[in-house]
């Protein structure tokens, strides 16, 4: 197993990643998940005080906005 870790995936890592087209995403991360998270939670925070900026859509007059 330490074999696989420390030379088979990095190998086999850096050969999907020049193989990944440009337009793929990178895949979540708990990090990644972790920090939204925590964005999420400071703006609904702001929102919550007040301290949010208006969004243009929210701001739009009821008869500009379409509906789908």
């Amino acid at each position: 197993l330490d074999l696989f870790g420390e030379d088979v995936l990095p190998v086999l890592r850096k050969e999907y990643a020049a193989l990944k087209p440009a337009h793929v995403p990178d895949p979540p991360t708990h990090a990644g998940r972790v920090a939204a998270g925590l964005a999420a939670q400071d703006a609904a925070a702001r929102a919550e005080s007040g301290q949010a900026a208006a969004s243009p859509a929210s701001s739009a007059p009821a008869s500009s906005v379409q509906e789908a």
